[in-house]
């Protein structure tokens, strides 16, 4: 088992001028710290017109940062929208990003279940599974064909040569998202790694697996390998006390995200947010539901008053191990992270195994 941190870069109003350049690089200094106290994973969102909800719009340029500031961990796209984004630049983009990181890319891929981010791109949600497997068939070729060219029903490539490649030999190792039963089989034909958040009780999450593992049996590859491997994300909440821990994180958990009757088309939905009494030296750690219905978790840390203020940041949601005996303090002065007590004994994190 293998442990990492999910980013979505929320942003809850209120908001001041400087907020939004907070977030991205808090969390870009949460990340390098990560890497030293042992995290193995970092991914990234991509979602788009979610205000507050998720800011993480250009996953390839905040990765493209965390190439040169990171050395071992490796880099996820957690998930790249196939249908509003051109397989060849998907391609491009993301053979680049392994270049720049050694080697350390993770092609997560997904489509968006709602047709709020699909139809500014002009792409229509009956329209957005069958271009996903278009796109996810043809990118694996890119990478390793000198020239390429496809005629299909979404896409129309003249030969052409598709550069760079990968440092990945044959290439890096590709994942979907998902949440259904059905989805988890069909990852498990195409021999694709599934992210999934911990969604309802484990024996749920439990049947899922089993169906994964029960269909990569007889895989048939969209790429070049089979990538059997299953990253889940989980909720936690991270405290220097176990008991307040505890009933903290029990509080948050009856707290939900759910759109709201008042949401428009022009601004979007509109989401109530959980009430958390102020913390400090913590680190919180949330998740969302895949089909963004529903989530639980806090969405941000309050500032104190205090010349040891907490992160206003948090990874979106996680499936890590903290050991006892690490405990995670930053020495920058823009903040720290608690150990974990709480945490340790409350949750079961899995995670690519």
């Amino acid at each position: 088992m293998k442990f990492g941190l999910l980013y979505e870069l929320e942003m809850p109003k209120p908001w001041d001028p400087k907020k939004e350049r907070e977030i991205f690089h808090e969390a870009l200094e949460q990340i390098v710290l990560a890497e030293e106290m042992g995290f193995e994973y970092v991914w990234m969102v991509e979602h788009h017109f979610l205000t507050e909800f998720a800011h993480s719009s250009a996953p390839e340029v905040f990765l493209g940062a965390l190439t040169q500031r990171t050395s071992k961990m490796r880099l996820g796209h957690g998930v790249v929208l196939l249908p509003v984004n051109h397989p060849i630049r998907v391609a491009e983009y993301v053979a680049t990003l392994d270049i720049m990181s050694n080697g350390r890319v993770e092609f997560g891929t997904g489509r968006s279940g709602t047709p709020y981010q699909l139809t500014p791109f002009g792409a229509e949600l009956k329209d957005s599974r069958p271009m996903w497997e278009e796109a996810l068939d043809i990118i694996p070729r890119m990478w390793t064909e000198e020239v390429f060219s496809h005629k299909g029903t979404y896409y129309d490539i003249s030969p052409r040569e598709i550069i760079p490649k990968p440092v990945q030999d044959p290439h890096p190792p590709i994942w979907v998202a998902a949440s259904q039963v059905e989805t988890f089989k069909m990852a498990g034909e195409k021999g694709i790694g599934t992210l999934c958040f911990t969604l309802g009780d484990p024996e749920q999450l439990g049947e899922r697996v089993d169906t994964y593992k029960d269909a990569i049996k007889t895989a048939k590859p969209v790429g070049k390998f089979v990538n059997d491997h299953i990253g889940g994300f989980t909720v936690a909440y991270c405290d220097e006390n176990n008991k307040k821990g505890r009933e903290i994180a029990l509080e948050a958990g009856n707290g939900t995200w759910v759109p709201q009757p008042s949401a428009t088309p022009t601004n979007g939905p509109a989401w109530t947010r959980p009430r958390f009494p102020r913390t400090t030296n913590t680190i919180t750690l949330t998740c969302a539901s895949a089909q963004r219905r529903s989530a639980m978790g806090s969405r941000w840390l309050p500032e104190t008053r205090t010349r040891k203020r907490c992160w206003t940041t948090a990874p979106s949601a996680a499936a890590i191990r903290m050991p006892a005996s690490v405990p995670l303090r930053s020495t920058s002065p823009r903040g720290s992270i608690s150990s974990c007590p709480s945490f340790r004994q409350a949750t079961s994190p899995t995670t690519r195994s």
